[in-house]
């Protein structure tokens, strides 16, 4: 009489059931209108934006590359000894170009052990050399022979 009294009757009902589930999921937000842009646009695509164009792509100008940045500082901290010609002897500079570096130096003849100097780079024509002695602000080394 019903399909409850088959054996089978029970499974049969609720794969019914599940099919008619499914069915209402996937059919139901799109009766409802959920999910849209609100923008349906008369595209047909429900909502969907246009692909798009050739005409409507927008130039956009070429960035300019990064400018290198400038080379951290060299410094060197005075120690014992220490002149400012031997100084600028030791990393190739000028007396002239490491007086410049260093505006804080009112008076060159006097130089305090622990004040730390900026080295300027080399000239091309000085032949940079790499002193042998550390040359961070903590390096407290004794002077070479001039």
């Amino acid at each position: 009489m019903g399909l409850s009294r088959l054996p089978g009757g029970s499974i049969l009902a609720g794969l019914a059931a599940l099919i008619i589930a499914a069915v209402l999921l996937f059919m139901l937000p799109g009766f409802l209108g959920v999910g849209r842009n609100g923008d349906s646009g008369g595209d047909g695509n429900g909502g969907a934006a246009a692909s798009p164009s050739a005409s409507a792509a927008v130039a956009t100008a070429t960035p300019a590359p990064t400018a290198p940045p400038k080379p951290t500082p060299q410094t060197y901290t005075i120690a014992t000894g220490d002149t400012l010609s031997r100084v600028a002897k030791r990393f190739g500079v000028t007396l002239e170009a490491l007086l410049a570096a260093n505006p804080q130096i009112k008076n060159p003849d006097r130089l305090g052990i622990g004040d730390v100097l900026v080295i300027p780079s080399a000239s091309p024509s000085g032949g940079s050399r790499a002193p042998s002695a550390a040359t961070s602000p903590s390096a407290a080394t004794s002077p070479s022979a001039s």
